[in-house]
């Protein structure tokens, strides 16, 4: 399922350059029901972006191999999303923990102790290209304020079911210089929504963005 991201560092660099960072729309769910694991991913993108690069989303995706569904596992399902304002794709799995292969289970939360680990698949490491942060930086002082206003504003977001974690503590990224990253987390009714804004990506090196962290009370 990691092929349908190799797009996204191109998609974010040149949506951020005609100022449409809050067009790429990123949500994850995870669920747990019987015994298995419900996965949902959904990324879409703004036509009204493609239109403004003149480009067509078609040329995009058929470059990554996005028609090409074959490393889909079995049990999932590939859905492109095609409507008047958004393009993009979705995907489900129904994932059972005791029969998954291993490259199955790298998509599944696990736990240690009180602390369960997120898979987030867009903070994977060859998702965000290294010169990403340089995308916020400019000598004007508006330009760079105008671009971190925008990457702050742009949110992914992960959706966890209460029927699998029933309270939660805190929220975070792992530190890999001693300092966490703290992620606001908010009560939906039957799951809670952790939000991650964008801009987070500028400081790679600092943070583990392969997962998030969830602290139980």
């Amino acid at each position: 399922m990691r092929r349908f991201f190799r797009l996204l560092p191109f998609l974010l660099v040149s949506l951020f350059s005609l100022s449409f960072m809050s067009c790429v729309d990123y949500v994850q769910s995870i669920g747990y029901k019987n015994g298995k694991y419900q996965i949902y991913y959904k990324l879409t993108l703004s036509k009204m972006v493609f239109a403004m690069m003149d480009a067509d989303p078609e040329d995009m995706f058929r470059e990554i191999g996005m028609n090409d569904t074959s490393d889909i596992p079995p049990g999932a399902s590939f859905r492109r999303v095609d409507t008047d304002l958004d393009v993009g794709f979705e995907i489900s799995a129904e994932i059972n923990p005791k029969t998954a292969n291993e490259n199955d289970k790298k998509a599944l939360p696990f736990s240690e102790g009180n602390r369960m680990y997120v898979p987030f698949l867009p903070g994977e490491e060859d998702v965000f290209p290294e010169d990403f942060s340089d995308i916020a930086d400019s000598e004007d002082d508006m330009t760079s304020a105008m671009a971190q206003a925008m990457l702050s504003s742009t949110k992914f977001r992960i959706l966890l079911s209460k029927k699998m974690v029933p309270a939660v503590g805190t929220v975070y990224f792992e530190g890999l210089r001693g300092q966490d990253c703290s992620l606001p987390v908010f009560d939906y009714g039957e799951s809670y929504c952790i939000e991650i804004p964008l801009i987070l990506f500028t400081e790679k090196g600092k943070y583990r963005f392969d997962r998030v962290v969830v602290a139980l009370p």
